[in-house]
C-alpha cells in the first residue's frame, strides 16, 4: 500500500494511500507560493491569502466551517514557514 500520485489535466498533482482497516480521510493542501516567489511590491500576499482561507464564504461563516470540521474530530490549521538559504 504505496502512495499513489497523479497529475490532474491542471497541473495538480494528487497523492492518495489507501489503508483497508481505516474509515476516514485526511486531506493536505501544499501550494508551491510564498514569499520566495513573491516579488517585493507582492510581499505579504502570500500570508494574507492563508488568513483569507479561514473566513467563511457566503454560505457558510468561519465558525460554521470549523465546528462541521470539528464535530467529525477534526482539524483546520494553516503552517507557513521561512526557508532558510544555505
Amino acid at each position: 500500500m504505496g502512495v499513489q500520485t497523479t497529475k490532474l489535466a491542471n497541473g495538480i498533482t494528487v497523492a492518495t494511500q489507501n489503508f483497508d482497516h481505516v474509515e476516514s480521510v485526511s486531506v493536505g493542501v501544499w501550494i508551491k507560493a510564498g514569499t520566495r516567489n513573491e516579488l517585493e511590491h507582492e510581499h505579504g500576499i502570500a500570508h494574507m491569502l492563508e488568513h483569507m482561507a479561514f473566513k467563511g464564504t457566503i454560505s457558510r461563516s468561519a465558525r460554521d466551517i470549523a465546528e462541521a470540521i470539528e464535530t467529525v474530530c477534526g482539524d483546520n490549521n494553516a503552517d507557513k514557514s521561512v526557508e532558510k538559504q544555505s
